[in-house]
């Protein structure tokens, strides 16, 4: 009956989670193993994707507690019909209205997350009370994006000044590099304002290197610390190699995740599939909305292939049968994309096209080794694409071993990060009751 009452209890509170199969979803699962096999009771409290998925149960030693959120539902809407069209559907039109009123408004910063808050916001605060009553949490987890997620925290905080409250800042918010509402000085505020309440911030590390070069949050530094993103993992190059069932004459190239026309643009890959030099590579798109891109490029159909959206289980087979792994960076210096750490994982060959020599991604794939970069910012000329095209041949069937990939990333490992993150949330001094 001791052991039971000294058992540490963590809750996290995060948008997203599994079975969702965005990396964005699956991005912080080692820390929350990491605890459990230190003998802590781990909870989450993240949004239901459908309205049957709504409450709990317990999987995988995890006690999961799922909201309904209507943003999936609109979102679903939204993929589904898309931009033509769009106002045939009345969700799809309810949608637009409700952003467009938001940024009216200004108070919800609508870009970035101001119409999630505004759709469940409330619900989440009062189911994240229900769960620290009914299971004694002692440790509450926050992460971010949407950074509304917060101030579920803070409400917590402020309700029970008992509580250690860690914020894990894994995307910006205030400095987000592609919001469009000019409203950074709000945000600033807001965030401030927020976070004020934690009694610790910890950032990725390519946030936290922005934050600290433009004195971003001077009055918190002395709680805020960084980590690496905690998802290299090593059980997908042990695994040998999958049946996907491609083309075994073809130079199969893999891309897993979206697209994003503001910051995460496929214009130079897709120049790089129009070349002639190109004719035998056929890159396979995991994800939603890809079988668009197909449509609107019909002169390269033949090397496109769209899945759409898979399971985890399906994307991690098709990432270990590829000639080599397709990734594009952020064209922002403070998000590197979650899909880097998952593809080093996996040991396979990884073709990166880095927007500038900027990126926060190059410096980990310096050291994973087994990368060849195409710069965004440089003509794509045909030595470029030749060399581009002769490493993946070259590299063919060449996947470093879970034990090469711990002597090149070192530190950057998810046993050391999850170890290392666990022990500053444990060494977190639990401050007093927040000013109101």
């Amino acid at each position: 009956m001791m052991e039971d009452v000294k058992r540490k209890r963590l809750l996290l509170v995060y948008d997203l989670y599994d079975p969702d199969p965005s990396p964005s979803a699956h991005v912080l699962r080692p820390l929350l193993e990491a605890a459990r096999d230190r003998g802590s009771e781990v909870h989450v409290l993240c949004a239901a994707t459908s309205w049957r998925d709504a409450g709990d149960e317990t999987r995988d030693g995890f006690r999961f507690h799922r909201v309904r959120n209507p943003h999936y539902l609109l979102h679903a809407a939204w993929v589904r019909h898309g931009k033509v069209g769009a106002l045939s559907s009345p969700v799809v039109f309810a949608t637009r209205i409700a952003r467009k009123a938001l940024e009216v408004l200004g108070r919800y910063g609508a870009d970035l997350d101001g119409y999630k808050r505004f759709f469940y916001g409330g619900a989440l605060r009062r189911a994240a009370r229900r769960v620290v009553r009914a299971c004694g949490i002692d440790t509450v987890l926050t992460a971010s994006l949407p950074f509304s997620t917060h101030r579920a925290g803070q409400a917590l905080k402020r309700g029970d000044s008992a509580l250690r409250w860690v914020a894990l800042e894994l995307d910006p918010y205030a400095l987000n590099h592609f919001a469009t509402d000019g409203r950074e000085a709000a945000r600033t505020r807001w965030e401030e304002e927020t976070l004020a309440d934690a009694d610790g911030i910890v950032s990725f590390r390519a946030v936290f290197v922005e934050n600290v070069c433009r004195g971003h949050r001077k009055d918190l530094a002395d709680r805020t610390t960084w980590m690496h993103d905690p998802n290299l993992c090593v059980g997908a190059a042990d695994g040998g190699p999958a049946e996907s069932g491609f083309d075994p004459d073809r130079l199969n190239l893999v891309y897993s995740g979206q697209f994003y026309e503001k910051y995460r643009s496929p214009r130079r890959l897709l120049e790089f599939l129009s070349r002639p030099e190109t004719e035998d590579v056929v890159l396979h798109l995991y994800g939603a909305e890809h079988d668009r891109l197909v449509a609107a490029h019909p002169g390269i159909a033949a090397r496109l292939v769209a899945h759409g959206r898979v399971t985890k289980a399906e994307s991690d087979c098709a990432l270990r049968s590829a000639v080599a792994i397709v990734v594009v960076g952020n064209d922002v210096p403070n998000m590197t994309p979650s899909k880097v750490s998952e593809s080093m994982s996996t040991g396979r060959p990884i073709l990166y096209f880095a927007p500038t020599d900027a990126d926060p991604a190059l410096e980990a794939l310096s050291a994973y080794g087994h990368a060849f970069v195409v710069r965004m910012d440089r003509p794509l000329d045909d030595e470029a694409v030749q060399a581009a095209l002769a490493f993946c041949r070259a590299n063919r069937g060449v996947v470093l071993s879970g034990a090469e990939i711990r002597r090149r990333m070192g530190e950057r490992m998810s046993e050391t990060v999850c170890e290392r993150f666990l022990d500053r949330v444990e060494a977190t001094p639990v401050r007093g009751r927040p000013a109101w």
